[in-house]
């Protein structure tokens, strides 16, 4: 019966995606951000910063070399230190961000930490400067010109309940008080600075700071707002919220939409267009455990279930270069998930095969749904040793975390 299940997987399989790993480091410590990836130095080739809970940031090479490291070393006052895990002040929650503040065409690394320390490193891993925020800044570095003046500026929130705008030499030029600890990356919208809070707020403030307007969601907002341009040309806000729904606002703050799922919603949704229709959809995770792809007005396109919450942004490329875009999602059940973009239709399911074939979610070709019905198609599956934080494409590779403080490289095989 096994050898007629894998008949079938090749019968319907499309153009192969396989992923194998090629290097791996221990680092010693647990892995709570996201990586980031870019050519920092401009040498043409992609490196991967990495941020840890004991404070460091790690530069790789895409092939996994590492090139530099830099410890933080800001710490908090006494009345922080209580409430802080031992040796976790200076732990780095949100991924890097990567600008080149200086325009010497190299990219500087942007990193906050549990001690409220915003540091500005260079290519090589030497800092620039430093800035010390009222607490925490669990989001990530942002740079867009906040203010309206044709410059850019380093944005981004503190659970100190402000806003702090600096400029490129990281020097404060405003702060922003929004009522409530801000996890949430900024982002903009026009000329509007858009951002969720700890309240569930989502919240609007022009270019002098004043509050335009704000929409209350049920509970506390951790992702980074998503800017949708719709086929018509407008532009919509997407942001999720931990209480399970994922809202589309319009430009003024009014609900356009919203998309209610079983679970919290952690991070940002990636935007893209997945199935060359040439409009917009939206993908992202939930803690119901499912991986969500929607139309512009948020219709439910298909979804893939896994064993466990899906918390980090999906990852979306063209991994086999066949032209159609692969998705790339981590979960919680230590897995690593390769699903085709543009999921697949039911026919698949072959009467009387159902009791030998796995349901939607786990890891087998052929499905079980009800025919017509796009779902999600599972085209390789990598089983790691922990829970999987975030990936991130480096070059031809891709970089996958886990919690315990693996970091792992995959490569592409045909």
């Amino acid at each position: 019966m096994a050898s007629l299940k894998n008949m079938f997987r090749k019968a319907f399989r499309k153009t192969p995606v396989s992923l194998n790993k090629s290097r791996k480091y221990e680092l010693g410590t647990q892995i709570i951000a996201e990586p980031a990836s870019g050519d920092i130095d401009n040498d043409g080739s992609p490196e991967v910063i990495i941020g840890t809970k004991d404070g460091r940031v790690i530069a790789y090479t895409e092939s996994g070399e590492k090139k530099w490291e830099y410890k933080a070393s800001g710490t908090s006052d006494e009345v922080e230190e209580m409430f802080l895990e031992a040796g976790a002040e200076n732990s780095i929650d949100s991924k890097p961000y990567l600008y080149d503040i200086n325009k010497d065409g190299k990219l500087e690394v942007l990193v906050g930490t549990q001690a409220g320390v915003v540091y500005a490193l260079d290519s090589k891993g030497k800092k620039i400067w430093s800035y010390k925020a009222g607490d925490a800044v669990k989001g990530s570095v942002n740079a867009f010109d906040a203010d309206n003046d044709g410059k850019e500026e380093i944005v981004f929130g503190s659970s100190d309940g402000n806003i702090y705008v600096l400029d490129l030499k990281g020097k404060a030029k405003k702060k922003i008080s929004v009522g409530s600890g801000v996890e949430s990356t900024p982002d903009k919208l026009g000329e509007l600075l858009i951002v969720g809070t700890s309240k569930g707020e989502i919240l609007a403030y022009n270019a002098e700071g004043e509050k335009a307007w704000s929409y209350q969601t049920k509970n506390k907002i951790t992702a980074e707002p998503s800017i949708l341009k719709t086929r018509s040309g407008e532009e919509k806000i997407v942001v999720g919220s931990t209480d399970n729904n994922l809202y589309c606002l319009n430009k003024d703050g009014t609900l356009h939409w919203v998309f209610e799922t079983g679970g919290a919603i952690y991070s940002k949704a990636e935007i893209t267009d997945i199935n060359k229709d040439k409009e917009q959809e939206i993908i992202f995770g939930s803690c119901d455990n499912n991986l969500y792809v929607l139309d512009e007005e948020g219709k439910r396109l298909w979804s893939y279930e896994t064993d466990f919450w899906i918390i980090g942004k999906p990852l979306v490329m063209d991994i086999n270069n066949d032209g159609k875009k692969e998705i790339i999602i981590g979960s919680y059940d230590n897995n690593i998930y390769v699903l085709a973009g543009e999921g697949v239709y039911s026919v698949e399911y072959i009467p009387g095969l159902s009791g030998i074939t796995a349901q939607e979610g786990n890891y087998s070709d052929i499905s079980t749904q009800t025919p017509g019905e796009v779902i999600g198609k599972n085209l390789w599956l990598i089983r790691v040793e922990d829970i999987v934080i975030g990936c991130c494409q480096a070059g031809k590779n891709i970089l996958a975390e886990t919690k315990n403080g693996t970091v792992i490289w995959l490569q592409h095989s045909q």
